[in-house]
């Protein structure tokens, strides 16, 4: 049996087992329990004072059998050792003596198991809350792009049920590793001093035991992971089906989802039954060892005994030494059960904090901007050879108002996007101000080029606090004046609580028109030289469209905005109307023109021209 001792960030680790290293290094451990490490940096010290409770508290409960030996075989039995000197100071020689110091230590025990348990939860708890910190801020620093390769609440799991399984381990069982390591270590050097042979015969077992627990420990690591995937499908299913739940309900899709969550569900219980047979084959195992060492035990010390080997004292002692490392060696392969499930944690998360950050801060520039934008031969792809957009050229001046026209999968949004620098384009220059975007910061880009997405989102708060979200220093007035260039101050006003009315999860207590209405509110009160409206005001109707567009140009005439609609009605109004068609542009000019070639433009003209009259005869 080793210990091997690392060292890490000037903080000591103690492992137990035969040749751990060589079983740590094994399919990538080692790098487990390093990043591990790296999320325990900065407790050390809480950690110390852990392990020096567990070996005060260990010592004073592995005396209470020398003196019980002592009080049988010197106090009852009248028998002289010739080291018993400290005891025979401490008790006096009287059953009553060696009662109380029994007394004492056993104080002493409950002191620092307490002071133990404090202590590594409070390294635990403070590990924890580092964790959650880091991983919310990473997730907010990743590229865009990541979220549409990850389920959200697979990353809630990470963030929340994964730190949880390595606080928990943190907060007992690595204590609980130091704690076997000594007990195992002190009780055999007392027991040898008893009696060599009869130790021999205590311990024959443990090293099967505990390469038992290293072999069950690699076992189980590989199903506690499947279990966690299966876990966090579960918990995506799930947070789908509630977010969604207007459309389930309104579509009669209930016995679809229900049917869906009940088969993931399914899914998760094999897994987690899988795991829980592991785990009884292992208990029933260990234990048939662990009490064949205690059998062997008491059929030899017996025999010793009555030949006069070995004391009564002796025996007893040994019976109960025994039965103070059955527990925590039975434990050992909850212990590694448990670190292999921390494991599985902590590489979960490191598969989020070794993702690539978006580099916000990676132009040189931050120019006064105007709001001129020209994209030059612009080709974009999300996939390899799957180009989205393609040669894409087109110039628009500052202040002007452009409409965009195209269908659906076009590549009119990806616009926006690559405006506003979410994504980067694969070839081509997209230039802002006669400067090209990539030279510019990120963070001033997205400071002065708003996008107001057509998927609104809102937070659980009050209309006034969403409003005034972006704008801290934000006063009523000129929450009331941005909410009435949003044709929205009326609606508001209706309410009975007016700007304090609690939106709800998402803004669900709002209509769609009213959220898009919100979020455009809230963009405007601190506008930008650039705006792009993806498709955000068609949740609204016709007039309150006009009514808002007006009001915008009339408040914010200097200021260049792009408008992505499908209404002919809305596009007519602006400067230029650009249209794409399958990730090219098709045309570009102004509503005379266009309505006067063939083309995607036309038709739609035409369509909704031929609509309207209808409606209107």
């Amino acid at each position: 049996m080793e210990i091997l001792i690392i060292y890490y960030a000037g903080e000591t680790v103690f492992f137990l087992g035969t040749n751990m290293k060589n079983i740590l290094s094994r399919r990538g451990n080692m790098k487990s329990i390093k990043n591990l490490f790296k999320l325990m940096n900065g407790s050390g010290k809480t950690y110390g004072f852990a392990i020096v409770a567990v070996f005060i508290s260990l010592v004073s409960s592995l005396l209470i059998p020398v003196v019980m030996r002592y009080t049988i075989d010197v106090i009852i039995g009248h028998k002289a050792l010739e080291t018993s000197n400290w005891l025979l100071y401490l008790t006096n020689n009287k059953l009553v003596g060696a009662g109380l110091l029994i007394i004492v230590l056993t104080l002493i025990r409950g002191l620092f198991l307490f002071l133990k348990s404090f202590y590594s939860a409070k390294a635990a708890e403070n590990i924890s809350k580092n964790i959650k910190n880091k991983v919310i801020k990473h997730l907010h620093d990743v590229k865009f792009s990541f979220y549409s390769t990850h389920d959200t609440g697979d990353l809630i799991q990470r963030s929340t049920s994964d730190v949880e399984t390595i606080r928990k381990f943190l907060s007992v069982q690595i204590v609980q590793v130091i704690n076997i390591i000594l007990m195992v270590s002190i009780i055999a050097y007392i027991m040898y001093g008893l009696s060599p042979k009869l130790t021999a015969i205590a311990l024959c077992l443990t090293p099967f035991i505990i390469a038992f627990s290293f072999w069950f420990f690699f076992t189980i690591r590989k199903k506690f992971k499947v279990t966690d995937e299966a876990e966090g499908k579960l918990s995506s299913v799930l947070q789908e089906n509630l977010n969604g739940i207007k459309v389930v309900k309104a579509f009669g899709r209930e016995p679809f989802e229900i049917e869906r969550f009940e088969k993931v569900n399914k899914d998760h219980s094999k897994k987690i039954a899988t795991l829980v047979k592991s785990f009884a084959y292992y208990w029933s195992l260990s234990d048939v060892m662990c009490f064949t060492q205690v059998a062997l035990v008491v059929i030899f010390g017996s025999l010793w005994t009555i030949n006069g080997d070995i004391t009564v004292g002796v025996l007893f002692a040994f019976i109960t030494y025994e039965g103070m490392l059955l527990f925590p060696i039975r434990m050992l392969g909850r212990v590694l059960s448990e670190f292999g499930k921390a494991l599985v944690s902590v590489d979960r998360i490191y598969e989020i904090l070794n993702t690539e950050k978006e580099e916000i801060e990676d132009g040189n520039l931050t120019p006064e901007i105007k709001g001129e934008i020209e994209f030059k031969n612009v080709n974009f792809e999300y996939e390899k050879d799957k180009k989205v957009l393609e040669d894409i050229s087109f110039h628009v001046y500052s202040g002007e108002t452009i409409g965009i026209l195209g269908t659906t999968g076009s590549g009119k949004s990806t616009l926006g996007y690559l405006m506003t620098r979410l994504y980067d384009a694969t070839e081509g220059t997209i230039e802002l101000d006669g400067i090209d975007i990539k030279n510019i910061k990120k963070k001033w880009i997205r400071k002065n080029v708003s996008l107001i997405l057509q998927e609104t989102f809102l937070y659980a708060k009050s209309i006034k606090e969403n409003i005034g979200i972006r704008h801290k220093d934000a006063t009523k007035d000129d929450i009331i004046r941005a909410s009435k260039v949003a044709a929205l101050h009326e609606n508001v006003t209706d309410f009975e609580e007016g700007y304090n009315t609690l939106v709800g999860e998402k803004g669900v207590s709002l209509s769609g028109g009213q959220r898009q209405r919100v979020a455009i509110a809230r963009t405007i009160i601190k506008p930008t030289k650039i705006m792009i409206f993806d498709d955000s005001l068609s949740a609204v109707d016709t007039e309150t469209d006009q009514m808002i567009r007006r009001a915008l140009k009339r408040e914010f005439n200097e200021t260049t905005t792009f408008i992505v609609s499908h209404r002919i009605q809305t596009l007519s109004e602006t400067d230029r109307i650009l249209v794409v068609e399958d990730g090219k542009i098709t045309a570009f000019g102004k509503h005379e023109e266009l309505i006067n070639k063939d083309g995607l433009y036309k038709r739609i003209y035409q369509i909704q021209n031929n609509i309207d009259k209808n409606v209107g005869a």
